[in-house]
This record gives structure tokens, C-alpha cells and sequence, in this order.
């Protein structure tokens, strides 16, 4: 969502970018001819983002299962691709809490907890 002045908000959740959030608001420069390129974050939003990659082995009720169960914590989702998923998580829910309900599902093998470090 341009702010003008070349600045944005960001309004989806990010996959692929592990230092940019939902809500964050990023410089870019605005040359002529081409796609906004994020230069700088000028205001982070403290939103935090997982990003989970389900297994072929993953049912589609586990999947919905993992999701719904993080949605009724305020936590919303987007769907990247099949069976790949980033999840928004507010400043005032438990992030610590919301990893290690993916960390228990990930010791089933049934899903990836993609984050670097």
C-alpha cells in the first residue's frame, strides 16, 4: 500500500523475506519503468512471521487442523503455494507459544518450520 513519497506498507506476509512483516512500512525507490524495490524499513510493525511447509504426508485435516487452532489465537495465514503457508503473528500474542505448537507438529514430520538461524 503506497504512503506516497516512496514509502509502503506491506499488506501481505511475506515468504520469502525474513526481515520484512506485515504492516511494516519500507522505503523504495520508484525508478521510472520498474517495480518498486524495497530499500530500507523505515517503521516495523512488530508483527513477527512463520513460515510452515507441509509434508506430502501432511493429511488435509492436519493441515486445516494447524491453522484453524492458529486462527482462534488471532493469527492469520496466506497460502504461498500447495502446502506452504506464512502465518502473521500480532505483537500481543505469544510468539514463543505459536513456535513451539509448530515445533511439536514438526517433530511428526508432517510440516517444516522454514526460518533461518
Amino acid at each position: 500500500h503506497s504512503l506516497g513519497g516512496g514509502l509502503y506498507e506491506l499488506q501481505n506476509i511475506p515468504f520469502y523475506s525474513f526481515d520484512l512483516n506485515v504492516e511494516d512500512v519500507v522505503r523504495c525507490d520508484e525508478s521510472f519503468f520498474q517495480m518498486p524495490v524495497i530499500k530500507d524499513i523505515v517503521r516495523q510493525s512488530g508483527n513477527r512471521t512463520l513460515r510452515v511447509i507441509f509434508s506430502d504426508q501432511a493429511t488435509d485435516d492436519f493441515c486445516a487442523d494447524t491453522i484453524l487452532t492458529l486462527k482462534e489465537k488471532n493469527i492469520s495465514s496466506e497460502k504461498a503455494s500447495f502446502k506452504r503457508y506464512m502465518f502473521n503473528i500480532p505483537p500481543d500474542v505469544d510468539y514463543n507459544w505459536v513456535k513451539d505448537f509448530l515445533k511439536q507438529r514438526e517433530k511428526q514430520d508432517l510440516l517444516w518450520l522454514y526460518e533461518p538461524g
